[in-house]
């Protein structure tokens, strides 16, 4: 951005409120936004679609946030979602950049990985600390392996917190491009576009021929080529992290959640959890099926698939 150091430091800048507006997210860590961010008292963060979004991929991106008296207004408070910005799907086209792609591949489960530690390596910590929230979180990674440690401490939600799936609202609505993604698979089959990234970054996709509909054509002589997803094109950065969510049982992301010093969490949906702590003064209002039985939502530890209901 060629921003001088003077416009970018922080040494001068003294420490008072902030009100942010987001017309869909207050604020958003990318792809190795790592490190410490302590959002302060006073702090107002408005969003249409989420609060807080945290995107990762192949390279982790594990941000602590600690929120402390913020109010937060949001549909969404939390959300670790796989990132979905551009180069993220480049192994699906060729060895370059290029636009995201939603798969359609059914994610392969990491069995070695422990959904329930909170140290586990990349786990995102977010604190909320003397607050009434009204919102969701959730965990839909689906790749490389990920948790989402959560803790309430002298705070009260009324919500979902889930692990699950998400789909690119562009899918209903029509808006996506009609390139279809294809493996290395089936080259020979394809049409190659030669493109500049950004305007200066030389990239090379391979893409199948299509007919106006965005069928693929294909030879007598040819197969069709393997589906592994659609792409958003760099015409539609609109349809980036805007997803809606459903609930799922985890596969490679877990939600390992906290309650302490008096919080309070109504459950509003079903939702699917990885561990649970309840200490004592604190409350769930809800219900929990541990290993297919139900438990009483009582001070305690507990780990596995744990699915959470409404009252």
């Amino acid at each position: 951005l060629s921003l001088l150091d003077r416009e970018i430091g922080l040494q001068n800048v003294p420490e008072r409120p902030c009100i942010i507006r987001g017309g869909k997210f207050a604020g958003m860590w990318h792809h190795q936004a790592t490190g410490e961010f302590e959002i302060l008292p006073g702090t107002e963060l408005h969003a249409g679609i989420c609060a807080m979004l945290i995107k990762s991929g192949d390279r982790l991106n594990p941000p602590t946030i600690r929120c402390d008296q913020v109010t937060i207004d949001a549909p969404m408070l939390v959300h670790l979602m796989e990132s979905d910005d551009a180069g993220m799907g480049n192994f699906g086209r060729d060895k370059s950049w290029a636009p995201y792609f939603e798969s359609v591949c059914a994610p392969v489960k990491d069995e070695a990985w422990n959904l329930s530690d909170p140290e586990a390596e990349g786990t995102v910590h977010v604190e909320f600390k003397n607050m009434e929230l009204s919102g969701d979180c959730c965990n839909t990674k689906w790749g490389k392996p990920q948790n989402l440690a959560l803790t309430l401490d002298h705070t009260t939600l009324f919500g979902a917190i889930s692990t699950g799936t998400h789909k690119h609202n562009g899918f209903s609505s029509g808006k996506l491009d009609v390139n279809l993604v294809t493996t290395f698979i089936g080259r020979d089959q394809t049409r190659t576009v030669e493109d500049l990234l950004f305007g200066k970054m030389p990239v090379t996709y391979h893409l199948p021929e299509c007919d106006e509909a965005g069928k693929p054509v294909y030879a007598e002589s040819q197969s069709p080529l393997p589906l592994i997803g659609y792409a958003i094109s760099e015409s539609q950065p609109e349809l980036l992290g805007d997803v809606t969510v459903t609930a799922a049982r985890p596969i490679n992301g877990g939600i390992i959640v906290t309650l302490t010093n008096g919080s309070s969490w109504t459950v509003t949906a079903p939702g699917y959890l990885t561990a649970l702590t309840i200490q004592e003064g604190s409350r769930l209002t809800g219900r929990l099926i541990l290993n297919g039985q139900e438990i009483p939502a009582a001070p305690g530890s507990y780990q596995g698939v744990i699915q959470v209901l409404p009252a």
